[in-house]
């Protein structure tokens, strides 16, 4: 499998990944966290580590969530495509 499988399946996957282009994954925590951000009063200083680096732990958690809910999705949605990964 491994390659060829992917190779075979490129095309899925591409569609699959530009498909997150519209960024409704996780929207519940990609909002508010965004919200933070933007409230942080730094977000346009264009120093994106200082600005993260200055958020609060609440904050902080809804951007992990919010980014570990893409990941779930993504995983999910490619091993579906690609079931002879699963283990």
């Amino acid at each position: 499998m491994g390659l060829s499988h992917i190779c075979r399946n490129k095309d899925a996957l591409l569609d699959l990944l530009a498909s997150y282009a519209a960024g409704e994954i996780g929207t519940s925590k990609r909002n508010p966290f965004l919200e933070n951000v933007l409230g942080s009063g730094s977000p346009g200083s264009g120093n994106y580590v200082e600005t993260i680096q200055n958020l609060s732990t609440e904050a902080a958690a809804l951007g992990t969530q919010w980014l570990s809910a893409i990941v779930y999705h993504v995983c999910k949605e490619t091993l579906n495509i690609l079931p002879s990964f699963r283990n």
